[in-house]
């Protein structure tokens, strides 16, 4: 496929399908012809690739427009794709794939044996351990994979990639950065999703899709807003404008358009910011323990989100980091015919897929590629099958004769050819042997040296955990995501002048922010146990163990 060449980019997600028609020219990509079908479902677990009434008016658009056979990429999102960075040791081929997949099956919150997926090696990947490879995963419940290539058949186009809308909003962002960029995050606002994309210089060593938008705050502010006596009641397109128009306002800014001060709206978006900011707060943790430690220092807004006036330094004073509006996706986008109304910031899935599709996971299943390159093979033999005929009779002829010549030589040399034959199977049979224990012994190697460091854990919690703490008790527990600590511990506040409160947030604040803990619950019992009187309380605490990556060899 030429690069100069219209394609068509599907993007499916929960609730709606958007397709529109993509060129690319010198960096800029032009959309047009853009339109979205909602989905009647509502439901956040499937795609609107599975409703028919969607698919149908689909089909009926594409007809319309005389798209048969045009070439197609479809880009999925929502809880049906995954996408995995991993550090794993120098393997190849075959075992290399298992080796992801079963890192992977310990993380997807969907069965491994019933989805499609993707294993590419990253090239000239940054803070990597030595003697290790930086591994990029992406899977697709097969169901929607299948569901994207019936959709595709229906309308009559050409599938020629289905790929995974946080791999793709990664690669733009690894566009975005340099090398010299240090370690930062990205973070790609749309209106029913976010993808928040961590990097080292221009390497992502973590994806992830957060289940909130920019549509958020549109729905916060169409709750009732109290000014004195008055209730004041916006509907959807209202609060929209809104939004454009104040974003995330101070509590004495004047908001001309309701005739009230910012204070009177700010209520109305906590609760959206605080669970935005806790969302970043636990990916950024986690993305310390995969970067040695190194914590991120900032975050840059882009796409919808990155417009909204007030939202950067809103999440500033939560966060504690520096965020700043990132690039502005309207500065690689022209807009073409049939794209009235559309905001160029909500374009960043067809910027990705139009420059990019070539070197984003493929999530075609396997067997479908294979009848592709079939009937791929079939059509070349059709067109050249006399040309091909006549050439080889031709030569036919000319071999008959060399082979007069040479018949007597290749019956002296037959028999040392059969000996020779026999001693290279027996070399490649014990070649097969070796390599798959190899691959066995250095698997077995890698999940042991992955393991929780017990050392390093309790010695953790001899300096986190607060004075008034005695512990009662420690208890392990497996699950399918890993290694679970449980310690129970008395609270003896008597010979301090803290109050039971106080001694359990600050131990819940110390345990979050160390990079031993991927997650800590905790549960509060004040009344006093047998085990130990004294106490003023008893707290149970459970923490879900951050494995260390394994050590470089030597």
């Amino acid at each position: 496929m030429s690069k100069s060449r219209d394609i068509l980019i599907l993007q499916a997600f929960p609730e709606e399908l958007r397709l529109a028609s993509a060129r690319e020219s010198s960096g800029v990509v032009e959309v047009s012809h853009l339109s979205s079908f909602w989905c009647r479902s509502k439901s956040d677990d499937t795609s609107a690739l599975c409703d028919q009434t969607t698919l149908d008016a689909l089909a009926a658009y594409v007809e319309d427009r005389g798209w048969a056979q045009r070439e197609l990429i479809c880009i999925v999102g929502g809880p049906g794709v995954s996408c995995q960075h991993y550090d794993l040791p120098p393997l190849k081929g075959p075992a290399l794939r298992q080796a992801a997949i079963l890192k992977l099956k310990q993380q997807l919150h969907f069965e491994v044996s019933d989805a499609v997926v993707a294993v590419d090696i990253a090239l000239n990947a940054l803070g990597v351990p030595e003697n290790q490879v930086r591994v990029d995963v992406s899977a697709i419940q097969r169901d929607i994979a299948q569901a994207a290539i019936d959709a595709a058949s229906t309308a009559r186009l050409h599938l020629t990639a289905i790929t995974a809308a946080p791999a793709a909003y990664a690669r733009l962002a690894a566009d975005w950065t340099s090398e010299t960029s240090g370690s930062r995050a990205i973070l790609q606002i749309e209106e029913k999703s976010c993808t928040l994309v961590i990097l080292n210089g221009p390497t992502p060593f973590v994806t992830t899709e957060l289940p909130m938008g920019a549509g958020d705050i549109t729905t916060a502010l169409m709750r009732p807003i109290i000014s004195g006596e008055n209730v004041i009641q916006l509907d959807e397109s209202a609060a929209a404008a809104l939004r454009n128009e104040i974003g995330v306002p101070s509590p004495r800014q004047d908001v001309v358009s309701l005739q009230v001060t910012g204070d009177r709206i700010l209520p109305l978006l906590e609760p959206v910011l605080q669970k935005l900011s806790k969302n970043i707060t636990q990916w950024l943790s986690f993305a310390a323990t995969c970067n040695n430690g190194q914590a991120i220092t900032s975050v840059a807004l882009t796409g919808v989100g990155g417009t909204i006036h007030g939202l950067a330094a809103s999440l500033a004073s939560r966060l504690g980091l520096e965020v700043t509006s990132g690039p502005r996706i309207g500065d690689h986008v022209r807009l073409g015919a049939e794209t009235d109304g559309v905001d160029v910031e909500s374009l960043g899935l067809m910027v990705a897929g139009t420059r990019f599709w070539r070197e984003l996971p493929d999530l075609i299943p396997e067997e479908l590629r294979y009848r592709k390159r079939v009937n791929s093979i079939k059509r070349v033999l059709v067109w050249s099958g006399p040309f091909a005929a006549a050439v080889l009779f031709t030569f036919g002829l000319l071999f008959e004769q060399v082979g007069r010549t040479l018949a007597h030589e290749v019956a002296h040399n037959s028999s040392r050819l059969v000996e020779a034959q026999a001693l290279i199977e027996g070399r490649a049979k014990m070649a097969r042997q070796t390599e798959t224990a190899l691959n066995l012994a250095g698997q077995i190697e890698g999940f042991v040296e992955c393991s929780p460091s017990w050392v390093g854990v309790f010695k953790e919690l001899s300096l986190v955990l607060p004075s008034e703490l005695r512990v009662l008790e420690y208890t392990s527990r497996t699950n399918a995501s890993g290694m679970n600590l449980v310690v129970k511990a008395g609270v003896h506040t008597s010979k301090t002048q803290r109050t039971f409160d106080d001694v359990v947030a600050q131990t819940l604040l110390l345990l979050e922010r160390s990079s031993f803990f991927k997650r800590v619950e905790m549960s509060v019992n004040r009344t006093p146990q047998s085990e130990d009187l004294g106490a003023a309380g008893v707290l149970t605490i459970e923490l879900e163990l951050a494995y260390g990556a394994r050590k470089a060899n030597g």
